[in-house]
Order: C-alpha cells, then structure tokens, then sequence
C-alpha cells in the first residue's frame, strides 16, 4: 500500500506564465528567447513552479549552467538567494500586467 502522508499537494505550472517566461530576457545574459528554470533550494525535492527564472538555452542547460558542470561557479556568481529573488519579482510583474 503507498503512503500519502506528510505531501505536498501537487503545484499546478500555469501555461501563461510559462510563455510570458519565455519571452523575458535570459537572467545572465539578457539573450531571448528563453527556458524557464526552477529554482530549488538545497534538499528541496518538487520543484515550486512560482520560483523560475528565464535563462537562455546556452546558461539553461550549457557548461556554465545550474545544471552543467561549472553549476558551482554558475552558483557563486548567481547565489540561489538572488534567483529566487527575481524569480518572485518576475512573477509580481507577471500579475500586475495579466
């Protein structure tokens, strides 16, 4: 039998937002268009749709990358804390202008 205890319900990814995403220049190199990357803290499992940012294909899933092999000098130039400060600013704007 599984278990349901002790999980968060599953987030619903808004197709809207998504697209505006996309369309925002990319985090770390102001390039368009755009992948939408999820933020996660360090022992975070689901990944929290409010927290993305856009980040061109290259610095999405490239070398200098969260998840390339340089992720730890992508991190030290780009810390987790600023990711997801702008990713709720994106999402504030996205709101005020839906």
């Amino acid at each position: 039998m599984k278990t349901t205890w002790n999980k968060e319900p599953k987030q619903k990814l808004n197709p809207d937002y998504i697209e505006w995403l996309h369309n925002q220049p990319c985090y770390v190199c102001n390039q368009t268009p755009c992948e939408a990357h999820h933020v996660k803290l360090k022992g975070q499992i689901a990944k929290d749709h409010n927290t993305l940012i856009p980040l061109c294909t290259e610095h999405h899933r490239g070398e200098f990358s969260p998840h390339g092999r340089d992720r730890k000098e992508f991190l030290g130039l780009y810390p987790l804390h600023a990711q997801i400060q702008i990713a709720h600013q994106l999402l504030e704007t996205f709101e005020e202008v839906k």
